[in-house]
């Protein structure tokens, strides 16, 4: 599959999540484009179900290719799954004439994750960016009974293009 040069890549998903999230499949049809253009990312079986400027909300189904020998969700597939999240919510966040990479990462397991997972990360949504910026950005992870199953910290850099 061809992929796309994104000059703006925020601006692209925020684009293709209004269109897509409008019709009775949308949702699942963007998770799956999402997960051809970043293939690791469809390493785990997720689901965007909210998206705005800065902020994710997005579900993650248990299923046995994701699990560990205890039958729950195996604690990588949680890593990544949070990690998309907050991805998510910083590549729409930032400024159009910045990029962002994930620099460190961590994370703290509650409870063992079965069933369907939540997890929701918020930014606050940076209008202009003159100089590097380093940026923690926290995620939690649910499950159906709105426990807190994980805690994430995703520590990002966001740079002005052409740094």
């Amino acid at each position: 599959m061809l992929k796309p040069k994104l000059d703006n890549p925020g601006v692209f998903i925020l684009k293709t999540w209004n269109k897509l999230s409008r019709i009775p499949i949308g949702r699942l049809i963007f998770s799956k484009v999402l997960s051809k253009l970043v293939p690791y990312t469809g390493s785990v079986p997720f689901k965007v179900i909210s998206l705005t400027e800065g902020h994710c909300r997005s579900e993650l189904t248990d299923h046995p290719k994701i699990q560990n020998h205890l039958h729950s969700i195996h604690a990588v597939a949680l890593m990544n799954f949070a990690e998309l999240t907050s991805g998510l919510a910083v590549t729409t966040g930032i400024p159009s004439d910045a990029r962002a990479i994930l620099v460190n990462f961590q994370i703290e397991f509650l409870k063992k994750g079965r069933g369907v997972i939540t997890a929701e990360s918020q930014i606050r949504r940076i209008r202009s960016l003159q100089e590097e910026k380093k940026l923690t950005v926290k995620v939690e992870l649910m499950n159906a009974k709105k426990e807190v199953i994980a805690r994430a910290k995703a520590g990002w850099l966001i740079r002005p293009k052409g740094v």
